[in-house]
C-alpha cells in the first residue's frame, strides 16, 4: 500500500502559519445516484447481534464508515465523524484545527480508496478482455506501450503488471528535482514507490527499464519478469494500456461499463499535467472517491461471480481467476501468509489474543486494500462482504491558475524546498486520517480485529 511520508502536509490541513489559500471540502455527488439493489435486513434475521456489530466501531481508530453485507443483504452500516478520543488526540498533538473538517459524516459522505483503486483498475482490465479490446491476460503489454516492443520489456505480459511481477524497478520522487527516479529507499520501494508527489506520475513509470546498469538499490539488481514487487508504477502502466486499448480514460470507461450498472457515482484523481489522457493521467494505482456503499457493491460483484441485477458486468472466468490467487499468486514468505495477484490480495492472519489461532485463516479472505486501512473484504465461503474506510476530506482548493477546482481532482503537492512546507494555495490532496495526513497520533486499528469482531457478532 501507499506510504505517505510528507509530514509537512499537516500545514496544508491546518492553514496555520502557512499563509494563503482557501481549502474546501468537496461535496458528495447527489444522493439519488446512490441507489442500491440490496435487500436490507436486520442483523438478527441473519443471526448477527447488532450490539456486537456496533462494538467494532471504536472511537480512537478513525473509522468513518463500515458496511456489512451477508447473503446479499445489507444487515449493518455505520457512519461517524471524528469521535471524542480522536478529537482529544488531535488537540493534544496541537492539531485541533483539523477537527471541524471531519465532524459530520453519513451514508452520502465520500470516502477515498487509496490503493483499493488498483482492484477497480483490474476489474476494468477484465471488462476490456471480455469486450475484446484487450486480447488476454497473456498478451504482451508492448501491444499498447510501443516503447517496450523492441527490448526485454516485450516479455512483460498484462498479467505480469496485474500481479506486480513486471520485474521493473520501483520509482520514487526526487524532492530536489521534482522528478521520479529509481527508489533509493527500500522502505519507499516496498510500499510501492512514493510517486504521488510528482506532477507527471506516468511518463517515468513507462520509461522504466529491465536492463539496469546501476539500480537505485542493489537488492533490485536481481529483479526479472516474474519477481514480485509491489509497484504503483505497474498500475499506472495498466491505466495507460486501458486508455490505448479502449480509447477511453479510466473515469469514462468505468462510468460506462462498471459504475453505471451499480448506479455508482465515483470520482477518480489524476496527476497534474496538462497533457496525457485528459489534461492529466488517471491514477490507476490510487485515489477513487466514492461512497462506502459503492465500494461494498464491488465486493458483492465478486460474490455474485461478476453479475449484478441480471447483467454480467465482469465475466465469471475473470472472477474465477481472482479467486485463484490464493493458490497461484502466493507471495513467498516464511511461512507464506498471503497472496497478491490481479491487483487483489488475501488478508494476512494476525493474532487476536494469546488464546486463539491467528485470524483469519490464511488465504480465506480476499481484499481490495488501501493505505490508511481502506478495505473491501470478501469471504466467499461465508457470503460476506465488509467495507471499511477511514475519515476523509478531499481537500480541493477553490481556484488554481484561474481555473475553478471544485470539480477537479488533480493531485498536486507544491513543496517549498526552503521551508519543507506545501504552498497550500496550489496543493490538492486526499487527506485521510490519521496516516494520510501524517498526524502525530496513535491509531492502533487492526483490520483483522475489526473483521473478527464482525464475524464473532454472527455466532
Amino acid at each position: 500500500m501507499i506510504k505517505h511520508v510528507f509530514v509537512s502536509v499537516l500545514c496544508l490541513l491546518t492553514l496555520v502559519n502557512c499563509g494563503g489559500g482557501n481549502p474546501t471540502v468537496d461535496p458528495a455527488p447527489t444522493p439519488e445516484t446512490n441507489n442500491t439493489v440490496w435487500l436490507e435486513a436486520s442483523p438478527e434475521s441473519q443471526s448477527f447481534d447488532a450490539t456486537a456489530l456496533a462494538a467494532a466501531f471504536m472511537d480512537g481508530h478513525y473509522t468513518q464508515a463500515g458496511v456489512v453485507i451477508v447473503n446479499d443483504r445489507l444487515i449493518y452500516e455505520r457512519y461517524r465523524g471524528i469521535g471524542t478520543l480522536e478529537t482529544e488526540a488531535l488537540e493534544s498533538a496541537g492539531w485541533g484545527q483539523l477537527v471541524a473538517l471531519y465532524r459530520a459524516r453519513d451514508s452520502d459522505s465520500l470516502a477515498n480508496s487509496w490503493s483499493m483503486a488498483k482492484s477497480v483498475t483490474s476489474l476494468l482490465v477484465g471488462i476490456a478482455i471480455d469486450r475484446g479490446e484487450i486480447e488476454s491476460l497473456d498478451e504482451s503489454a508492448s501491444s499498447y506501450i510501443p516503447a517496450w516492443a523492441n527490448d526485454a520489456r516485450k516479455d512483460i505480459s498484462i498479467a505480469n503488471l496485474l500481479d506486480m511481477r513486471s520485474g521493473l524497478e520501483p520509482m520514487c520522487i526526487d524532492f530536489f528535482s521534482g522528478d521520479l527516479q529509481p527508489c533509493t529507499s527500500a522502505k519507499d520501494a516496498e510500499a510501492g514507490g512514493n510517486i504521488y508527489y510528482a506532477g507527471d506520475q506516468l511518463s517515468a513509470c513507462l520509461a522504466r527499464s529491465l536492463d539496469l546498469a546501476e539500480p537505485g538499490i542493489a537488492a533490485w539488481a536481481n529483479l526479472k519478469v516474474g519477481s514480485f514487487l509491489y509497484s504503483n508504477c505497474d498500475s499506472m502502466a495498466l491505466a495507460e494500456i486501458l486508455f490505448q486499448a479502449t480509447g477511453k480514460d479510466l473515469q469514462d470507461y468505468a462510468d460506462r461499463y462498471l459504475f453505471s450498472p451499480f448506479n455508482i457515482t465515483a470520482l477518480w484523481w489524476r496527476d497534474n499535467v496538462e497533457v496525457g489522457q485528459r489534461a492529466g493521467n488517471y491514477l490507476g494505482y490510487c485515489c477513487l472517491d466514492a461512497r462506502p456503499r459503492d465500494f461494498a457493491k464491488l465486493g458483492q460483484l465478486l460474490l455474485n461471480d461478476g453479475g449484478w441485477n441480471g447483467e454480467q458486468v465482469v465475466s465469471k472466468s475473470y472472477v474465477e481467476a481472482i479467486k485463484k490467487i490464493a493458490t497461484d499468486s502466493i507471495v513467498q514468505r516464511e511461512p507464506p501468509i498471503d497472496a497478491y495477484g490481479l491487483q487483489f490480495r488475501t488478508l494476512s492472519p494476525q493474532a487476536i489474543d494469546s488464546q486463539m489461532p491467528a485470524f483469519p485463516t490464511a488465504f480465506s479472505t480476499y481484499a481490495a486494500a488501501g493505505f490508511d486501512h481502506q478495505f473491501i473484504l470478501i469471504d466467499f465461503d461465508k457470503s460476506l462482504v465488509v467495507a471499511r474506510n477511514s475519515l476523509y476530506a478531499p481537500l480541493l482548493f477553490a481556484e488554481r491558475d484561474g481555473v475553478d477546482n471544485d470539480s477537479e481532482r488533480k493531485m498536486h503537492l507544491d513543496i517549498e524546498l526552503a521551508t519543507g512546507r506545501p504552498n497550500i494555495a496550489n496543493t490538492s490532496f486526499t487527506a485521510t486520517l490519521p496516516e494520510g495526513a501524517e498526524l502525530p497520533v496513535t491509531n492502533g486499528f487492526s483490520i483483522q480485529q475489526f473483521l473478527y469482531d464482525i464475524v464473532e457478532a454472527g455466532k
